[in-house]
């Protein structure tokens, strides 16, 4: 049940650009998914922000390379895997309450291949026409204390989910989300050859595993965990060595870390750090 494993707000901050300056305008609080929901599902997070009457905040994001399903107060959508740098602009009060997929773990809730959503918005009405504007309409309505609401509004999600699921996990998805979990959490894994290697899978078949679960290639994924995790080693503060974080990221110099980490945060790496 939503709300019986609080993750936090601080935890994994990787996606958020400049997390620490995001933190200080608006809340964020993950919750664990249940174990039915598990196998597809990495968090459901809930985000609101009380802002300043004529203050406006942009937070910009490089988001996992994964689906993303939101609700908030004007809009609601289910959000294939992002290629680009995106933004979301706060102003006054808010809420969105989400359910990020694991990567790979979204094919069995979409009606084709991931890679014909990567990039694209489509309205939770278009996506589940009744059941799916029954959803939005009730999280919206919800009201009362506001730690309670957020959790009422995940569970609703969370529930929601459930019912779509399949009975059983499909080999492919199970596959996928195992792929991308070794090149989470193995920093050493920087090339396709290295991840066919641990996986099991023939290069092949991973190009086609990735393009049907997950959206984009393995390489494109490799390369986006390996740029949040440089963004992340830069917004802890204090000195950096981007030479050593080129080399402990497999990328071949400093120079190639800094036009690929440029190219998708819109600044070098050093005037990331600064802020």
């Amino acid at each position: 049940m939503v709300g019986d494993d609080y993750v936090g707000s601080m935890t994994d901050t990787r996606g958020i650009v400049h997390p620490r300056v995001g933190l200080e305008h608006f809340r964020l609080n993950r919750y664990s998914p249940s174990d039915a929901l598990a196998p597809y599902v990495d968090r459901l997070w809930c985000v609101s922000w009380d802002l300043e009457d004529g203050e406006v905040f942009d937070q910009p994001i490089l988001a996992h390379p994964t689906v993303n399903v939101v609700i908030e107060p004007e809009r609601a959508a289910v959000y294939g895997v992002p290629t680009r740098l995106g933004r979301q602009r706060l102003t006054g009060h808010g809420w969105a309450v989400a359910a990020m997929f694991k990567p790979g773990g979204a094919r069995p809730f979409m009606p084709g291949p991931l890679r014909e959503s990567v990039d694209r918005a489509v309205p939770i009405s278009d996506r589940w026409p009744e059941q799916g504007s029954e959803l939005v309409g009730s999280i919206r309505t919800m009201s009362g204390d506001p730690a309670a609401v957020e959790i009422a509004r995940a569970g609703a999600l969370e529930s929601f989910l459930i019912r779509l699921a399949p009975a059983e996990v499909p080999a492919e998805t199970a596959d996928a989300v195992g792929c991308v979990a070794l090149v989470a959490a193995h920093r050493e894994l920087c090339r396709v050859e290295h991840l066919a290697e641990r996986s099991g899978i023939k290069m092949r078949s991973l190009q086609r595993l990735f393009a049907q679960n997950v959206g984009i290639s393995p390489k494109k994924v490799i390369r986006r965990y390996r740029l949040l995790e440089a963004a992340e080693a830069a917004s802890h503060g204090g000195h950096v060595s981007w030479a050593d974080v080129a080399t402990d990221l497999g990328f071949s110099d400093q120079a190639h870390l800094t036009r690929d980490f440029t190219a998708a945060f819109g600044v070098s790496p050093a005037r990331y750090a600064t802020g």
